[in-house]
């Protein structure tokens, strides 16, 4: 009976503990489930509020209460969640969320790998990861796979949500900031073509300070 439930926590507690025990475990995972949705949400708000300081969304997304809540990317990032939930077969959904994870976990690799070989000089990590790049160069390899296994509508929907995140930065993020890429430093180093300046160098200096706090003259 238990091998082909669904719930065989929840049975194993109604044998112990009989309606008691199912009853239990039904709030326990009620309480879980919240739990976890609560920690999700407020992680996720965090992006927003991120893109928001950066000027990559409109400011309003960085603004946060006088408890320090930001508020406006929470209600937005729930009203998205509720929205997609509702839209959107689950197992898309589940698929999709894990591909949009796996694409977010290799390109974290792949910045580590640029950051490392551009060579800017406050880029001063406080660890480095081991067997640099062989590591990183299985993790991405490893990632692409998974992707690959994922099924075509993941990555059609994975490729629909990265092509309207270009076209937003292209139309509205790309004229009020301006950035440098660590890609370019990378590729300053193999031409010996001088094509940058030191605005990464001075963003990645103020995280020092910030980080460590340590005064600027020692740095």
């Amino acid at each position: 009976k238990l091998q082909s439930s669904l719930t065989p926590i929840s049975l194993g507690a109604e044998v112990f503990m009989g309606g008691v025990g199912t009853a239990i475990m039904a709030i326990a995972a009620i309480l879980a489930f919240i739990s976890t949705a609560n920690a999700g949400l407020l992680a996720a708000s965090r992006n927003p509020l991120a893109m928001g300081k950066d000027e990559i969304l409109p400011r309003f997304f960085a603004k946060v209460s006088k408890y320090g809540t930001p508020e406006f990317s929470i209600l937005f990032t729930s009203a998205f969640m509720i929205f997609v939930i509702l839209f959107l077969d689950l197992e898309d959904l589940v698929k999709t969320a894990s591909a949009m994870k796996l694409l977010l976990f290799m390109f974290v690799t792949l910045s580590v790998v640029i950051m490392r070989e551009s060579k800017i000089r406050h880029y001063q990590p406080k660890f480095r990861s081991p067997l640099y790049p062989w590591v990183h160069i299985t993790g991405i390899i490893g990632y692409n796979f998974i992707l690959l296994e994922m099924g075509i509508t993941s990555i059609i929907t994975m490729g629909v949500f990265i092509s309207l995140s270009f076209g937003w930065y292209l139309l509205y993020a790309r004229p009020k900031i301006k950035r440098e890429y660590a890609l370019l430093h990378v590729i300053e180093r193999i031409t010996g073509m001088e094509s940058t300046g030191y605005l990464m160098d001075e963003e990645l200096r103020e995280i020092l300070i910030e980080r460590d706090d340590i005064t600027e003259k020692k740095i």
